[in-house]
């Protein structure tokens, strides 16, 4: 018996071991490798002549209706900032900032376009905790626009799909401000649709109140790159300007005079809202001649670019030229949203 295992063992190794050697030639196997670069095309379109989403169709609800259910000034501290339908009456006995007297106009129900993958992180205030929605996103039709919030990463719709949301509850976000709207509780829908299109509006002027939940385009220069320790934020100028000069100029005289002069309309001024660009601004006009004034500054832009996008490495370079195009928003400050790579162009 011990015979016979030794032999089948001799066997076995033998069968397993393969004293022939095949030669491989690498290149008949691995080919050079080759670059391509990444497109996320989104189906954008300039609003205008004739050209818009036509919803609301008929005398269906509209975001315009919606809108109107929120204070326009906003509210103070301590006042309600969450309006709901009778499905959730008697949620102020337990929720400070809920309340009742605007119920009557909810549910909605509207048709709207997804202007922003429901990809958006935003922190809220729901009832005095703080409630995490990573999942949030923008929805527009023809007359007005808003953010949805949402807490699933799980995406069943994207840029340009129809939906139909039925709306329970609104809420305004960050300080109560007015245009800090955005839709709490809603039953959404997608509705099946071959058009993809989002239409935005061209503007070089800064944001403000009245784009709020619109999609925008802004054509400029990279002036501050999104980083991990700006929390990805992009600002751009209309204008290009060398980064740093400011900093590296030594101010005396008339040339201080006139920097202080144009810092001083600048902060007075809405045109360009964004401190961190004012030094680089007014050093370059001033070497350049006298004080501007304001008609003569540029316009600059907050974009606030997905964190996605930056851990993928996107972040142009300073005085990159480019137009980014999404929705704006009052998230602190207002905002443009850029969640793909194809919000954004580089024109150089």
């Amino acid at each position: 018996m011990k015979k016979l295992s030794a032999l089948a063992l001799v066997a076995l190794l033998t069968a397993c071991a393969d004293p022939r050697e095949i030669p491989v030639d690498p290149d008949e196997i691995w080919e050079d490798g080759s670059e391509e670069i990444l497109t996320e095309p989104i189906s954008f379109a300039k609003r205008g002549g004739g050209a818009s989403y036509g919803l609301p169709r008929g005398d269906a609800d509209s975001m315009a209706d919606l809108i109107a259910i929120f204070p326009e000034d906003g509210v103070g501290f301590g006042q309600p900032t969450i309006f709901s339908s009778d499905a959730y009456d008697g949620a102020d006995d337990n929720c400070p900032t809920w309340a009742r007297e605007s119920t009557r106009r909810l549910p909605m129900t509207i048709d709207a376009v997804v202007t922003l993958h429901p990809r958006q992180y935003i922190k809220v205030e729901v009832c005095e905790q703080d409630e995490r929605h990573y999942g949030s996103y923008v929805v527009e039709d023809d007359s007005g626009g808003t953010v949805v919030l949402r807490d699933s990463r799980v995406a069943p719709f994207t840029f340009g799909d129809r939906v139909r949301l039925t709306i329970d509850a609104v809420t305004l976000t960050f300080g109560g401000d007015g245009d800090t709207r955005a839709i709490l509780l809603a039953e959404v829908e997608k509705l099946p649709s071959d058009d993809k299109t989002i239409y935005y509006v061209e503007t070089d002027e800064p944001f403000t109140t009245d784009m709020v939940g619109r999609v925008h385009r802004v054509e400029g220069w990279v002036h501050v790159r999104p980083t991990n320790d700006n929390f990805n934020e992009m600002v751009m100028t209309s204008n290009e300007y060398e980064v740093g000069v400011g900093a590296r100029t030594d101010l005396e005289g008339d040339l201080l005079q006139c920097v202080r002069g144009c810092e001083q309309t600048l902060s007075t001024s809405s045109v360009c809202p964004i401190s961190e660009v004012w030094s680089d601004v007014c050093v370059t006009e001033c070497l350049d001649g006298t004080a501007p004034a304001a008609s003569e500054l540029p316009s600059c832009w907050r974009i606030g670019i997905d964190a996605e996008l930056g851990r993928r490495g996107f972040s142009p370079e300073e005085g990159e030229k480019i137009s980014a195009t999404g929705p704006i928003v009052n998230s602190f400050d207002y905002t443009m949203w850029v969640l793909s790579l194809g919000q954004i162009e580089f024109l150089d």
